[in-house]
């Protein structure tokens, strides 16, 4: 057997080593876990043969490296098995090892939980903190509660968004037979249709990932935060770097270090939007084409170096919002180095450095506890800072080796750069840059397949470059939504968050719909279907609004991500219990992370603002909305409560795990690069004390915004109702400004003054009943009380500033 066999080998035997705990926890075995792996080998080995996909002699070895990949023992015993054996076992034990970041044998002949769900692990996280107080005060009873606490998912697609609802003792055995069997029937398809090994393993790798990302691997432990399928691809992806290194000259020992890249896109927001608003042409079709190139982008490069690496999928430990982690062999790293290289210059030179891409590559060190892989995964994000701000000075040379000064250069009509890569496009000039977006410009990715022969960074350029000949049955491809893979064979699914807002059920709403002049404003047909994909503008969401015209643009994302992914782990339950920082743990968290920001923030748009609210841009951590203004804000605090169910299982006020958003205001053709500056400033204020939202220039809490929405709602009412007017709304937002200053002068100014309104404005309105005179009283000191904090004062504004902008467009006597 050549050394390519030996890595499809080891590949496979590592995705499979620990199906049988998915057999286990679907009813469907009793035996020890790696029993039940051999008996489902076993079970297909003369398909396999028949297909020719495995030699019996392969198949035979798959087998008994299946069977004693917890037998530590036989390694070090002179055997029977041939040298490669008994170093291809070495090579699966120590990566199984390795995955985990545990280094224990486990026997499943007592005390393992079989039949109930996986914990999410971002609610393990949430709790991590209290329960680490707990333990350190000695009160043992309250750990207890805080795990309890914990919620679980329930067996499902990876590539639908659920939250964890589950109590983690209610048994799931049934769901988990149900899944078992799709993906058994799906396992016998792969047989059938796989032309050789290293197809079969890309394909393995993907329905694993689809049914068994929500099977707990963790059988013994009171949390069981192992996901079973990034268990099973991390070993494997250990093993197939500790395979080639050893291929190379390296000894198999038990601790190893593996290179590691990690690689980010910059300035993704600043090329999205840029120029955006002025004078650019076709605005937000621009906005969906340039995010979709970023999309494209954040899945090509990975899977560029993976594929030039010739190593595989599950290489990658996570990829979205624009970055990206890979693990591959040391001996390998020269060779990423160099492909990095080239992707660097061919990011800028497609992308007239508008965006580009920057990555860092270190050895790292897997040890018993995890501790030191955590710092170390910790400290490339740091270095990868510290590499983009030398940038600049890094440029230089190149600019002058490259004779930049001796280039012609013309001016971009379109984006208004000087750029040497223009063609003339008709009388004008349009650059590189441009060139490509024109080409993606009526492309959506979420019904495209690219080919997988072709995920080659240098072929953005042009759809029909990754996309020409994905419709055969018998293509490879990656897809971008989950309804494209089915019936395909299909190697990955990109998950992205984006959504926009189409015209025809649109216009039918819009205030100004028989004063528009745009001819695709009437009720569509089905034949024209190309009209009925026409985008809504930010025009029209402006018009959109039945007070205001304005739209609101939002931007959100978590608080402390590199703390929570690398540095809360390892997390000590009780004095002999403790969880360890693994690979596993990082891939399983990143994972739900990037769901909730695309999947699950498309749900709750979808079910809540699908006609007023864009997601202009989601993926990794990060959000950006845009739409119908007081929608807007409705918006952020309903993801809010989303996430807070995701990771807690309830809307709760504290909790650990939190997002803070900002919230800017603007017209339809203000300059988006203006609007991302406030929002980022916006943010910046907002983090300094965290889970907070920024808007009206105050900084306020999630249940603040809910109370400020509740209390606009209520002052717009009273203005209808002619017992409250604009003018006395007004006062009352002068006031708490006042108030605002926090000093004793303003405070004696507020005070009068808002006796004075109550009595003048309100106790002598002769119009008003007593009743009704004292409850309007009740409710304006229930947020204008002079005893309030600062932040009750902040709640306040936002509210008053909520309902003057919503009674704009009303009347007042």
């Amino acid at each position: 057997m050549g050394k390519e066999t030996y890595r499809n080998l080891i590949a496979v035997t590592a995705l499979l080593h620990d199906i049988g705990k998915f057999i286990r926890r679907s009813g469907l075995g009793s035996l020890s876990h790696q029993e039940e792996s051999k008996k489902f080998l076993e079970k297909y080995m003369e398909k396999f043969r028949n297909k020719n996909l495995f030699t019996n002699q392969e198949l035979e070895l798959i087998k008994r490296l299946i069977e004693n990949h917890h037998n530590i023992e036989k390694i070090n015993k002179s055997s029977a098995c041939s040298d490669a054996e008994n170093n291809l076992l070495k090579i699966l034990i120590y990566s199984d090892w390795d995955s985990a970041s545990e280094r224990r044998q486990e026997k499943e002949t007592s005390g393992s939980q079989e039949y109930v769900p996986i914990h999410s692990i971002l609610s393990f996280i949430n709790e991590a903190f209290d329960i680490d107080e707990a333990l350190r005060q000695g009160e043992e009873d309250k750990i207890f509660e805080h795990i309890s606490y914990v919620r679980a998912f329930s067996p499902q697609d990876a590539f639908v968004y659920e939250r964890p609802e589950l109590n983690p003792a209610h048994p799931v055995v049934e769901d988990n037979r149900k899944r078992f069997e799709i993906f058994e029937s799906e396992f016998k398809t792969l047989i059938e249709e796989s032309k050789n090994q290293y197809e079969f393993v890309l394909r393995l790798n993907y329905i694993l990932k689809k049914h068994t990302t929500y099977i707990t691997s963790s059988g013994k432990e009171k949390i069981r935060d192992i996901s079973l399928y990034h268990h099973s691809a991390t070993t494997a992806m250990f093993a197939i770097n500790r395979l080639i290194d050893f291929e190379h000259g390296e000894q198999i020992e038990q601790r190893k270090q593996y290179g590691a890249v990690y690689g980010r896109l910059f300035k993704i927001q600043d090329y999205i939007f840029s120029g955006i608003n002025s004078k650019i042409e076709k605005p937000l079709k621009r906005i969906i084409t340039r995010s979709q190139l970023v999309s494209i982008l954040n899945m090509l490069i990975p899977y560029d170096i993976v594929k030039t690496l010739d190593l595989y999928p599950f290489n990658i430990i996570f990829y979205g919002g624009g970055a990206f982690l890979i693990l591959i062999p040391l001996s390998y790293i020269s060779k990423a180095q160099e492909r990095i290289k080239e992707i660097k210059k061919t990011v800028d030179e497609i992308f007239e450095s508008k965006i580009y891409f920057e990555a860092v590559y270190e050895r790292i060190s897997v040890y018993e506890n995890g501790y030191v892989l955590g710092n170390e995964l910790k400290s490339l994000g740091e270095k990868l800072s510290e590499k983009k701000f030398a940038r600049s000075f890094d440029t230089i040379a190149p600019f002058i080796h490259e004779k930049y000064f001796e280039k012609a250069y013309f001016k971009c009509e379109n984006c208004k750069i000087n750029s040497s890569k223009t063609i003339l496009s008709g009388e004008n000039f349009v650059c590189k840059c441009c060139q490509v977006e024109e080409k993606w410009m009526n492309e959506d990715i979420t019904k495209l397949k690219f080919l997988f022969d072709r995920l080659y960074v240098e072929n953005i350029q042009d759809p029909e470059l990754l996309s020409a000949g994905a419709d055969s049955n018998s293509a490879l491809v990656l897809t971008f939504t989950k309804s494209e893979a089915e019936n395909r064979k299909c190697i990955d699914t990109f998950l992205q968050g984006r959504k926009f807002i189409y015209t025809a059920d649109f216009c039918q709403r819009c205030p100004e719909y028989d004063d528009c002049a745009e001819p695709y404003k009437h009720i569509l047909s089905e034949e024209d279907e190309r009209l009925t994909m026409k985008l809504a503008s930010l025009d029209c969401l402006e018009k959109m609004s039945d007070s205001d015209n304005i739209i609101a643009t939002a931007k959100m994302d978590i608080d402390d991500l590199g703390f929570i992914l690398y540095s809360i782990y390892p997390i000590k339950v009780l004095q002999n219990e403790s969880y360890p920082f693994s690979i596993t743990r990082l891939s399983y968290a990143s994972w739900l992370l990037n769901l909730f920001f695309t999947e699950g923030v498309k749900k709750v748009i979808n079910e809540k603002f699908k006609d007023d609210v864009m997601i202009l841009y989601s993926g990794g951590d990060d959000l950006l909305l845009t739409g119908v203004w007081y929608k807007v804000i409705e918006a952020i605090d309903e993801i809010e409560k989303e996430f807070s169910q995701f990771v807690t299982g309830k809307v709760i006020d504290r909790k650990n795990v939190t997002v803070t958003a900002s919230i800017y205001f603007h017209r339809a053709h203000e300059n988006f690069d203006s609007v991302l500056i406030k929002l980022n400033e916006g943010l910046e204020e907002a983090k300094k004390i965290k889970n907070r939202v920024f808007l009206f220039d105050n900084v306020i809490s999630y249940p603040e915004l809910r109370r400020s929405l509740d209390i606009s709602k209520k002052i717009v009412d009273y203005v209808n109702e002619k017992v409250l007017g604009k003018l006395i709304i007004r006062k009352l937002l002068r006031i708490l400004e006042w108030r605002k200053l926090r000093n004793c002068y303003q405070e004696i100014k507020a005070t009068s003054h808002y006796v004075y309104l109550k009595t003048r404005l309100i106790e002598n309105n002769k119009n008003l009943s007593e009743d009704k005179k004292k409850e309007v009283i009740e409710f304006l000191d229930s947020f204008m009380s002079l005893h309030t904090d600062n932040s009750n004062v902040s709640m306040a504004i936002v509210a008053i500033n909520i309902a003057l902008r919503k009674l704009i467009k009303e009347s007042e006597e």
